[in-house]
């Protein structure tokens, strides 16, 4: 007998637009920061939201012209002292359950020593977010599963909202609203071909290409892989291709 939660994952990526309009109807609903008040900002999450934390953070550089970095919650916790300094700083937590060890006491010690402003993003109204001044929260983006998918690409597009808001550039985020549609439209017309691709057992390697803002999509499309299928693969910077693949350069 077939499970509800045989193929979580597969509808989880399916109905994953309607989270990305909730998480465009919420991060315009806030009321978010002026950045011209932070001399420092970091973006924080552990493992898919660090790789998130990365391409969120040269986002919010691009649009804003104002420097920002991505930290492992775990560094930010064990090693804020290489990380923050006495400027003050806006400190932005991402994390799927909103609990995560990690983050949640890297955020506590962040407010305890006053270090800044929070803004937390995640999929529950949970303890990480006590400690936020501002809060973007997606319930649309839960999951069941364990590898995460809806819930990381709801967050990314909260992210990306936020950092174009606090760019002062309204004008993409209303253009945004056209990727729920988008997004149904691509995967209808692509799933056959990434069905096909992921049916065929001779390919066992994989790399994932990304540089910029698309590097830290990279990383988290490999961990995908690796999570979901235990196969060989890497996410590689643009300029980081390897020359030899396997022991016979193939």
């Amino acid at each position: 007998m077939t499970s509800s939660h045989d193929h979580a994952t597969y509808t989880e990526i399916k109905s994953q637009t309607d989270a990305w309009a909730q998480a465009l109807e919420v991060t315009r609903a806030v009321t978010l920061p002026d950045p011209e008040k932070y001399e420092q900002v970091v973006f924080t999450g552990c493992g898919s939201t660090y790789y998130l934390s990365m391409a969120a953070s040269a986002t919010y550089q691009e649009l804003t012209g104002r420097s920002a970095r991505a930290v492992p919650g775990g560094e930010l916790l064990l090693n804020s002292q290489i990380i923050l300094t006495s400027q003050k700083t806006l400190l932005v937590a991402i994390s799927r359950s909103g609990t995560t060890t990690e983050t949640v006491k890297a955020v506590e010690k962040f407010k305890k020593e006053n270090r800044g402003d929070v803004i937390v993003i995640s999929n529950y109204d949970e303890v990480l977010s006590k400690f936020a001044d501002v809060n973007i929260i997606i319930p649309s983006g839960q999951e069941e599963s364990v590898a995460q998918t809806r819930s990381f690409a709801s967050m990314f597009v909260a992210a990306t909202a936020m950092c174009a808001r606090m760019a002062g550039r309204d004008d993409l985020v209303d253009s945004m609203s056209a990727l729920p549609e988008v997004g149904q439209r691509i995967m209808r017309d692509f799933e056959p071909a990434a069905r096909e691709i992921g049916e065929n057992l001779n390919f066992d390697r994989f790399y994932f290409l990304g540089s910029g803002i698309r590097y830290g999509l990279a990383c988290e499309v490999n961990l995908k892989m690796k999570e979901m299928t235990f196969n060989a693969q890497r996410a590689i910077s643009l300029y980081g291709i390897p020359s030899r693949t396997d022991e016979h350069g193939q």
